[in-house]
């Protein structure tokens, strides 16, 4: 049997669990609601040619959740050589990002920032 170059997935779930983040090997991430398993957004990155892979990602919402337009989900991401940047997962719109980050920490900025965006 041969071996298969087989890479994980990595997710996050918002704070209270209501919404699930999902990346993917390829590099798209779909955001999923748990309580009815519906399919709320996809999200790749807008470079198809890219020298780094995302580490690590968080995710939280941010404002009202009754009506979509008045509240964002935000999901972080880290990546492999040190970026991070957090993204409406709604609109696919860059809200922040940090560059030249020390790589290997991302996951360390993220832990960091992700509380501050609930506050936001």
């Amino acid at each position: 049997m041969a071996k298969e170059n087989l890479k994980s997935l990595i997710t996050s779930f918002t704070p209270k669990g209501d919404y699930c983040a999902i990346l993917s090997p390829d590099g798209i991430v779909k955001l999923w609601n748990t309580s009815d398993g519906s399919l709320l957004a996809e999200w790749k990155h807008a470079d198809s040619v890219t020298d780094f892979s995302f580490s690590c990602m968080a995710c939280g919402f941010v404002g009202k959740k009754r009506r979509k337009e008045q509240g964002i989900c935000l999901i972080a991401l880290g990546t492999t050589i040190g970026d991070v940047l957090a993204i409406n997962a709604f609109t696919s719109e860059v809200k922040w990002k940090s560059i030249g980050c020390q790589p290997g920490k991302a996951q360390d900025i993220i832990v960091k920032v992700v509380p501050l965006l609930h506050l936001a």
